[in-house]
């Protein structure tokens, strides 16, 4: 149809590609390059696990990156419901088996949050209560 209205033939093959592909892979870095500078990726944060309602655990970490809360809660997670064989890399812990054993956790009864915050001691002082 371009061909018809304009006289010009349009490819999708190499020259469309060499064309477009140079500005969104640009785009792409700077985003990746900035990613990581961003404020909400290094907040820290609070976590606190419940089951039944009721709060068995409150923790902290450092930062919300990669192996922050969510690393935390994971490991938690895997010790409460004795899913240790699923996850070698996560160890027994007496905590955990204390708690495992008093609440009897199963995977509908444990709720989870995670606060990112700037005030990490207050929340935290806070969430344990």
């Amino acid at each position: 149809m371009n061909k018809t209205l304009t006289g010009n033939k349009i490819s999708v093959g190499p020259p469309f590609y060499n064309a477009i592909i140079f500005p969104v892979v640009v785009i792409f870095l700077l985003f990746m390059a900035l990613g990581p500078k961003t404020k909400w990726i290094k907040l820290p944060c609070v976590y606190k696990i419940k089951i039944d309602n009721k709060i068995v655990h409150v923790g902290r970490a450092d930062t919300c990156k990669k192996h922050g809360g969510a690393e935390k809660v994971r490991k938690a997670l895997v010790n409460l419901l004795g899913l240790w064989e699923y996850n070698p890399s996560v160890t027994k812990t007496k905590i955990w088996e204390k708690i495992r054993l008093q609440h009897r956790p199963n995977s509908s009864n444990i709720r989870i949050g995670i606060i990112k915050t700037n005030a990490i001691k207050k929340t935290y002082l806070q969430e344990a209560i």
